[in-house]
C-alpha cells in the first residue's frame, strides 16, 4: 500500500494542472486501500492480513481527515471489527501473536519518541539498523509467550534473521512481486519473478543458516493457562497506560514466568484409545504402546516434558511398578503404589486406590495424572470440553467392558 500511494502521489504530480487543483493526497490514500484490499482478497484474505487490512482503513481515514493515521485506537477498532464478525479468533494463534506484536510496536515506539524526541546524530544506516533491530525486539518479546503457549518451542535469534529478512522483504521481494502481477497479462511476469526468487533464495539460505545455530529451536514444556492470562494481562497494562502506572503490569508478568517455571508435566498420560500410555519415574519417561504407528501422537507429547528422551518399557510381568505408579495387565495383588493404570476392563481389586482403567479411559477421553506426597490429581478430555452440545460424548462406561 506504501509502495502504491507513493507510486500514484508521484504520477499525480507530475502535472502541475493536476497537483494544483486535485487533492493528491486524498486520491492516492484511496488508490492504496483498493490495491490492499486487492491483496488482501489475492492472498485469501486470512486473520493476520485483516487485521492489517482493518488498520490501514484507519490510516486511510486518517489521512483523509487529516488526522493522526497510527494509534493504539486504530488497533483496538482493527480487533473489535475482527472479534465482531469471528468471535472465536481470540483463541487462535494469529490472533494472539500478531495483535500482541502491533500493540507493543505502537506503544514501544510511542515511549521512545516521547524520551528520544531530539533528532537522532546517529549515521541513516546506523539508525536504520537499531531500527529493525528494536522492531523486532518489540514484536518478537510481546509475541514469543503465545508462540511458547500454542506450539511449545521458541526461537531465540530472531533479532538477526529479521535485520535481513524484513528489509529484504519490504524493498525487494514484496515489489518485484507486484510487478509480477502488473506484468502477468502481458506474459512478462518472468522478468520480475525471477530475480524475485533470487531473495527468496537469500532468505532462505539465511534461515538455514541460523537454524543451524546452539539452541537455535528451544522445546519448552506447555504452558498453563493462567501464565498467559497473566502475561496477556501485563502486556496489556504495559501497553494501554502512558504514566508511571504501567509499571505495574511488569509484576504480572514476572508471576506468569514464575507460575510457568513452577508448572509440573503430569506423570501419566494416557491417549484416548489406551494404545499409548506415558509414565514418568525421575527424569525418565517410559512409553508402554500396542499402537503400530503412534508418531503422531508422540510428536504432541514429547514437549510436555521439554523433549526428554522416550524409552520403551520393559515389563516382564503382568504388573510392574515404574515411579509411584503401577501398570497392569492383570488384576494386580500390590496395592501399595499411588495410583493403577491399566489399559484393560479392571475389576475393583484394589479399594480406595486411585485407578485408570480401559472403562475411565473410554467414559472420559485422553487422561493425565500428577502424583506427589502420595496424592492424586487427575485431569480428563471430558473435564476439559465440558458437557457442551458441540462436544461428542465418549462411549459409556456400559458399552466399553
Amino acid at each position: 500500500m506504501g509502495l502504491c500511494f507513493a507510486a500514484t502521489r508521484f504520477l499525480l504530480t507530475r502535472s502541475e494542472r493536476l497537483a494544483l487543483r486535485l487533492p493528491v493526497k486524498s486520491i492516492a490514500a484511496i488508490a492504496a486501500l483498493a490495491a490492499g484490499a486487492g491483496y488482501a482478497a489475492l492472498t485469501g484474505a486470512h486473520l493476520p492480513i485483516l487485521r492489517s487490512l482493518a488498520m490501514a482503513s484507519l490510516v486511510t481515514l486518517g489521512v483523509l481527515a487529516g488526522r493522526r493515521a497510527i494509534s493504539l485506537r486504530g488497533l483496538a477498532l482493527a480487533a473489535m471489527l475482527i472479534l465482531l464478525t469471528t468471535p472465536e479468533a481470540i483463541i487462535g494463534t494469529s490472533f494472539q501473536m500478531s495483535f500482541s506484536a502491533v500493540l507493543a510496536l505502537i506503544a514501544g515506539y510511542e515511549a521512545w519518541q516521547r524520551r528520544h524526541s531530539s533528532q537522532s546524530r546517529a549515521p541513516r544506516l546506523i539508525s536504520h539498523i537499531a531500527a529493525l533491530a528494536f522492531t523486532s525486539l518489540l514484536a518478537g518479546g510481546a509475541s514469543m509467550p503465545f508462540a511458547a503457549f500454542q506450539f511449545q518451542q521458541m526461537q531465540p535469534y530472531w533479532i538477526p534473521a529479521n535485520l535481513v529478512a524484513v528489509p529484504l522483504t519490504a524493498l525487494w521481494i514484496m515489489p518485484l512481486g507486484l510487478a509480477a502481477l502488473a506484468l502477468m497479462p502481458f506474459g512478462l511476469a518472468a522478468f520480475a519473478l525471477i530475480p524475485m526468487g533470487w531473495g527468496i533464495a537469500i532468505i532462505v539460505w539465511l534461515t538455514a543458516r541460523i537454524a543451524a545455530w546452539p539452541a537455535a529451536m528451544l522445546r519448552v514444556p506447555p504452558m498453563p493457562p493462567t501464565a498467559i492470562l497473566l502475561f496477556t494481562a501485563g502486556l496489556i497494562w504495559l501497553c494501554l497506560w502512558r504514566t508511571s502506572w504501567r509499571r505495574a503490569g511488569l509484576p504480572l508478568m514476572a508471576a506468569s514466568l514464575a507460575i510457568y517455571l513452577a508448572a509440573r508435566p503430569p506423570d501419566v498420560l494416557v491417549s484416548p484409545d489406551a494404545k499409548l500410555i506415558a509414565l514418568k519415574s525421575g527424569n525418565t519417561i517410559y512409553l508402554v504402546t500396542t499402537a503400530r504407528n503412534p508418531a503422531y501422537t508422540l510428536a504432541q507429547w514429547a514437549p510436555v516434558w521439554g523433549g526428554a528422551p522416550l524409552t520403551l518399557a520393559q515389563c516382564s510381568t503382568a504388573a510392574c511398578r515404574i515411579g509411584p505408579v503401577l501398570f497392569a495387565l492383570a488384576p494386580p495383588s500390590d496395592c501399595t503404589a499411588a495410583l493403577i493404570v491399566a489399559p484393560i476392563a479392571l475389576p475393583n481389586t484394589c479399594p480406595g486406590l486411585p485407578a485408570i482403567t480401559r472403562a475411565s479411559i473410554f467414559t472420559n477421553g485422553a487422561i493425565a495424572a500428577w502424583v506427589q506426597n502420595g496424592r492424586v490429581t487427575l485431569r480428563t478430555d471430558r473435564a476439559a470440553q465440558g458437557n457442551r452440545p458441540w462436544v461428542v460424548p465418549y462411549p459409556s462406561t456400559t458399552t466399553s467392558n
